[in-house]
């Protein structure tokens, strides 16, 4: 007897994870539909809660690393490098770790295209994902009775704000945009109460030869207003309407109360729509440009008139394109309304 117990004993002298497994526990919440921003979840204590249970006085500051993974269909897409994890001590009885102490952001590691999207966009793709977590000791075993412990999130897929009026180029005069009213459709599913929406509404001049979307991602906006709890917006008493016929492209962006946008696509911004703004040519402007071409004609009748009389010897006459040429008349016939004759040119 005494034999086996000194076999048993040696055994778990060898293999200490084996004891330290039988008396840690795991317990895991997190939210199951959080902000798509993984840098955001840090200061975002309800994104995860990890609660680590030890029953066992002998394993006390038992050195050891949290383990953060989450995969999307059945596949990890990003897990904490434990070399980059902090090296925690085990305490006796209950530990409860937050969002800020279980994701490290510079500890976490991405699989490619998830990585090329979070660079460009900063948030991860719609889908349902398992987030997992664990604990092991400094050589990579596991120290709990679960090695791995799971709960579903969902990061919801967004559609974009649809714009209702004005659009397709609709035309509008100059008269009626004092009382226009840009309207768009909400933006769908509605997301959680604590992050709240607003609506960026942006406008700008469609210019020769731009097309409306290279107009409205270059052109400094002649309108960008936030609208919070409505769907549509004005147009602002204090700017004034075109002097001349001008096509216009707007869009509206859905934000979070942190000024971030919920949708990664197209800069976050909806689909675009054109409408175009009259103005009729003033008539006033079209007398005045009757009246200089009136003055032209008079003047140009002016030098075509030909005052009568008659010529004589010893006259003095001017030919030439600019009378450049100065003639003396030495003989003068009259012919009808005529004259032939002889001089000398200087």
């Amino acid at each position: 007897m005494k034999k086996k117990l000194s076999c048993f004993l040696i055994l778990l002298l060898f293999v200490p994870g084996l004891s330290a497994a039988q008396q840690v526990t795991l317990s895991l919440n997190v939210d199951p539909n959080p902000n798509p921003r993984i840098s955001d979840w840090v200061n975002r204590s309800e994104v995860a809660m990890l609660t680590v249970t030890n029953a066992d006085p002998r394993l006390e500051r038992l050195p050891y690393r949290i383990n953060i993974r989450m995969e999307l269909d059945g596949t990890t897409v990003v897990q904490t490098r434990p070399s980059d994890m902090p090296i925690l001590e085990m305490e006796l009885g209950t530990k409860v770790f937050l969002a800020d102490e279980l994701i490290h952001y510079s500890a976490l590691q991405f699989t490619g295209r998830f990585e090329d999207r979070l660079i460009r966009t900063g948030m991860l793709p719609a889908g349902f994902y398992q987030f997992c977590a664990s604990l092991s000791g400094l050589d990579g075993r596991a120290i709990s009775m679960s090695e791995e412990v799971c709960r579903p999130m969902r990061i919801t897929s967004y559609q974009a704000p649809e714009l209702m009026y004005p659009t397709g180029d609709i035309a509008i005069t100059a008269g009626q945009l004092p009382s226009l009213q840009l309207v768009w459709g909400p933006m769908s599913p509605v997301p959680p109460a604590g992050d709240g929406i607003a609506y960026q509404v942006v406008v700008t001049e469609i210019e020769v030869p731009q097309s409306p979307s290279q107009a409205f991602f270059v052109n400094y906006p002649v309108i960008e207003e936030e609208v919070i709890g409505s769907t549509q917006l004005l147009w602002p008493v204090d700017l004034d309407p075109p002097s001349e016929t001008t096509h216009y492209v707007w869009g509206v962006k859905a934000l979070n109360m942190a000024g971030e946008a919920y949708i990664d696509e197209n800069n976050g911004f909806s689909a675009i729509g054109t409408f175009t703004v009259q103005v009729p040519e003033d008539p006033l402007d079209e007398d005045e440009d009757e009246g200089e071409v009136d003055e032209e004609e008079e003047a140009q009748d002016d030098e075509l008139e030909v005052t009568p009389g008659v010529f004589a010897a010893a006259d003095t006459l001017f030919a030439g394109q600019n009378g450049e040429f100065e003639v003396i008349v030495t003989e003068a016939t009259a012919n009808g309304q005529a004259y032939s004759g002889k001089g000398t040119v200087y």
